[in-house]
């Protein structure tokens, strides 16, 4: 999936942050795209359970993943 906020690719089943990587084409000396890379885990991952009536949401809050900063605001940014 897309962030709407930081346009990150992320994976919604591993929550790994991807770049589109390149390499250098040797005889032309232009970049060319080297297909999809993670540059590891990035986001909280949740397990979603659909049940008759409804959805149902576990929250995985264990340990401490880098796009918690965001959730806290402890990147500092401005609202």
């Amino acid at each position: 999936i897309d962030c709407p906020w930081h346009h990150y690719k992320v994976t919604i089943d591993g929550g790994e942050k991807l770049y589109q990587s390149t390499t250098m084409d040797p005889e032309t000396k232009k970049l060319k795209p080297a297909g999809w890379k993670s540059v590891g885990y990035r986001q909280r991952v949740h397990k979603v359970e659909e049940r008759s009536d409804g959805f149902y949401v576990s929250l995985d809050v264990a340990g401490k993943v880098e796009s918690d900063k965001y959730s806290t605001n402890e990147a500092g940014m401005v609202m």
